[in-house]
Parts: structure tokens; C-alpha cells; sequence
């Protein structure tokens, strides 16, 4: 880019600040491709708009395999940016990254037709004192999402990441040579789930 090292710390105080403004661009990035997918389904098909999503996902950390793990695989004093949210920031804000595209689609699909979720009792108590405390800072109370349909999306986002993760960094050619049936499974799995009209 015809600057030394030394000098791209004229614009950035130290290399923290530097990963983290990297990162930052990369999940605006990803969050643009994930919208255009999403957006590629009609408002009135939320389970399909969550798939293509999903398949959005999984290309772009396919084809972007060293910025996934960049974003991703924090290690050592990096600080950790991935995943649905954000830390929270100097004024206590929660913010949400591109994960807040995942969750709307949670909030789209409970709004057109609730679907089978636990109820509050049925949940371990630490889990539901955590939701409690997430649901809190995310502000989901006026979508009308109850706690067991946020455990649905955080159960669904833990197993859309981990079988992108796992395919990213190569650790599935002991059995696959092609993952995507497996993963074309697994988002008609979740897409039955999702439609199944709760009591």
C-alpha cells in the first residue's frame, strides 16, 4: 500500500486498534453480502430469506478463508469481534453486528407464524437467566420473541457457525470430500423446526 509499518500507526494508536478496524470492515463487508441474500426472498417467506442467508454465510467464509479466520479465530491478547454481537461499548450500548441480520430473520419468521419453542420453566435456570440478561441488552421485548425462540436462534446460530467453522479450517475431509449436502441437510432440519407452528 506504499506506507511502512511503522507509519500506519500515524492513523491508528496501536495494533489492537488496527485488528479491530480491520475486522470492522470485513463484517460491514459480510453483512452487505448477507442482506443482498436475504433480500433475494420475498418479505413474506422469512424461512427461505434465513436460508439463503445461511448459504451466504457459508460462501463467503469459503472464499474468504483467511479473513473468517481473522474475524473469527481470535488467539493470544486479540480481542475477540466475531459472532452475533458485539462488546459493549463505552456508553453501555449493545452493539449488534452482521448477526443482527440472523436475529431479524428469527424475529420475522416468530411474527408471521410462532413456532415450537420451550417454555420459560422448561428452561435450565442458569440458561434462562443468561437469556434473560441477553434478551435485556439487545432489546428484543417489543418484537414479542420469547425467551425459549431467542434460545432457538442462539442454538441455530451455534450450529450454522460451527459447521462453517469446522468446513473453513479443513477438518472434515476425514469423512467428506463435499460438504455441502451435509449442510443443505442440516438448513432443512433447522427450516422444519422453524415451521412448525407452535402451541
Amino acid at each position: 500500500i506504499g506506507m511502512t509499518a511503522p507509519a500506519l500507526y500515524r492513523y491508528f494508536g496501536s495494533h489492537e486498534e488496527l485488528y479491530v478496524a480491520v475486522c470492522a470492515d470485513l463484517l460491514a463487508e459480510l453483512t452487505g453480502t448477507l442482506e443482498h441474500a436475504r433480500d433475494t426472498e420475498p418479505t413474506g417467506q422469512p424461512v427461505a430469506r434465513l436460508g439463503a442467508t445461511c448459504r451466504a454465510f457459508r460462501r463467503w467464509a469459503l472464499d474468504h478463508r483467511q479473513e473468517f479466520q481473522l474475524i473469527f479465530a481470535s488467539s493470544g491478547d486479540a480481542p475477540v469481534v466475531g459472532g452475533p454481537s458485539q462488546p459493549a461499548g463505552p456508553d453501555g450500548d449493545f452493539e449488534m453486528s452482521f448477526g443482527a441480520v440472523f436475529l431479524g430473520l428469527f424475529v420475522e419468521i416468530w411474527q408471521q407464524q410462532p413456532y415450537v419453542v420451550p417454555a420459560d420453566d422448561q428452561l435450565p435456570p442458569h440458561l434462562l437467566r443468561q437469556l434473560r440478561d441477553f434478551a435485556g441488552r439487545i432489546d428484543v421485548i417489543g418484537t414479542g420473541l420469547p425467551l425459549g425462540a431467542l434460545a432457538a436462534f442462539l442454538g441455530g446460530w451455534v450450529r450454522l457457525f460451527g459447521s462453517v467453522a469446522i468446513e473453513v479450517f479443513g477438518h472434515l475431509g476425514f469423512a467428506l470430500d463435499d460438504a455441502e449436502p451435509m449442510f443443505e441437510a442440516m438448513l432443512a432440519e433447522m427450516a422444519t423446526q422453524l415451521s412448525t407452528p407452535g402451541r
